[in-house]
């Protein structure tokens, strides 16, 4: 049995990249490999893998490049070799870029492979910043992160390309034996239409609600749900501020960050996005469309996701202004939302399954582990 060592961005909330490490590490053949994740810091999402019967060590892991951190930094690789050399891991493999070169320094000293994965676009300049020219195998989230790799000189078959995943037994498309929503913020609106992210502006909340507030003026029957935490205050109070002075306080709802993300979809008619993220694939699960905003890809390059016109409505963000008038057509269409919410699921089931992403991701871990052992 191979012991893996993951290290995560977080450990006391539960993001994105949470809920996929979550996925990959609770779905492992236990024949074949034992996982310990490492958490920088304690809280809910380290609780929900110890819940999970998954081995779970909080460690700080200080951002490498940040100079107040030159000493910390040196002192937790060196905990992180040791901890390694003691236990015998033979794989270690990080949900998140900026620890590679935590990764660097363990393969330096002890001789295993590396695993970094990549959950957003990278520029050019930071694969050499990031230093993924030393690290065994990249995992991208998406065939359009290949290319800045490939123009860095950094071989094709280094880079792996498996989309993220959903539990499709925790995200159904069943009704909700309640509307939670409508329990905790009891109202008549005839619609819910939910954005789910921290807030924060690079998940583009303003920019939700700004289309909320034209949709509102012609269909004062929906409503809009921003479930997430708070990242940023400063931008909190910035979309706060557009929601009282236009009034929109009876429409627009602060969820905050849920527990219960199964039943919050379930009782959405649809999701609204500008940012992408495993919430996409947890939402086409619970039978929803979705409308994604987003920059397009070159031409040479497919959107692998939400299926434009089928799954939901893909939007260019040039064209950001038409966000409304997708989400009028929706409102007004309930025999296209069940259509659409169909698809959706059925998508999720054919391409998003998290053991899907899971026997992918075991296939680079058998080729790494015995290209490690022919090399001894």
């Amino acid at each position: 049995m191979a012991r893996i060592l993951y290290l995560s961005h977080c450990g006391s909330s539960v993001g994105g990249g949470e809920r996929q490490l979550f996925n990959l590490v609770t779905s492992l053949d236990s024949s074949l490999y034992q996982p310990t994740v490492i958490c920088p810091d304690d809280g809910a999402f380290s609780r929900h893998l110890r819940a999970a019967g998954i081995e779970t060590i909080i460690r700080p892991l200080p951002a490498w490049r940040k100079g107040k951190h030159f000493l910390h930094r040196y002192i937790a690789a060196s905990q992180l070799v040791r901890l390694v050399k003691k236990r015998q891991f033979r794989l270690v493999h990080t949900s998140d870029s900026w620890h590679n070169p935590y990764l660097i320094r363990i393969a330096r000293h002890c001789g295993i492979p590396t695993v970094s994965h990549v959950r957003t676009p990278i520029r050019l300049d930071q694969v050499r910043k990031y230093r993924f020219h030393q690290i065994s195998m990249i995992v991208s989230i998406s065939e359009r992160f290949k290319p800045p790799f490939l123009e860095a000189g950094i071989p094709s078959d280094k880079i792996a390309f498996i989309h993220d995943s959903v539990d499709l037994n925790l995200f159904r498309n069943v009704p909700a034996e309640s509307n939670v929503l409508k329990r905790d913020f009891p109202s008549n609106h005839d619609v819910s239409i939910g954005f789910v992210g921290r807030i924060e502006p690079f998940k583009k909340q303003l920019e939700f609600v700004q289309a909320a507030e034209r949709v509102i003026q012609s269909r004062p029957n929906a409503r809009f749900f921003l479930v997430g935490g708070i990242q940023s205050e400063s931008y909190f109070e910035q979309v706060k501020r557009f929601v009282s002075v236009h009034g929109l306080g009876n429409n627009v709802i602060f969820a905050g960050e849920r527990s219960d993300m199964p039943q919050v979809l379930a009782s959405l008619n649809f999701l609204v996005t500008l940012a992408g993220g495993s919430i996409v694939f947890e939402a086409m699960a619970c039978g929803l469309p979705v409308i994604l905003v987003r920059n397009m890809p070159p031409s040479n390059v497919s959107w692998e996701i939400v299926r434009d016109g089928e799954t939901g409505f893909v939007i260019p963000h040039e064209d950001a202004e038409p966000l409304s008038d997708a989400i009028i057509e929706l409102i007004d269409n309930p025999e296209l939302q069940g259509r659409m919410g169909k698809e959706a699921r059925k998508w999720a089931e054919e391409q998003f399954s998290h053991m899907r992403m899971t026997n992918q991701t075991q296939q680079i871990y058998d080729g790494l582990l015995q290209s490690d052992e022919l090399s001894r």
